[in-house]
């Protein structure tokens, strides 16, 4: 009787020990479904970082390439005298000097 009693124990022992196993397997699935949305969500997340990367750029070259126009324009205003620049004080025209002893009229 004392087999039997141990042939049940073991028995019952085994089928413990498969419902954990079953329960740990169960679980390691879940973990790694987990796992592969995590790593789906990253995998989206860079590509996206990347396409705001490029469109940053592409907006710092635009307001660069902006700015360059507006100062050859303004360049070429000042080079041509049509614009003066708000930096230089304007001058007051000279007064003609006379000869000494001349009298303006």
């Amino acid at each position: 009787m004392d087999y039997f009693k141990e042939f049940l124990d073991t028995f019952r022992d085994m089928s413990a020990l498969k419902t954990r196993t079953e329960d740990v397997a169960d679980r390691i699935e879940r973990i790694a479904s987990v796992l592969q949305d995590v790593l789906q969500r990253v995998t989206r997340l860079e590509g996206r970082l990347e396409e705001l990367r490029s469109s940053v750029k592409a907006e710092i070259l635009a307001d660069v390439k902006s700015q360059v126009a507006e100062t050859r324009l303004l360049l070429h205003l000042f080079q041509t005298g049509e614009l003066r620049s708000p930096l230089k004080p304007k001058m007051k025209p000279k007064r003609r000097e006379l000869p000494k002893g001349e009298r303006e009229a």
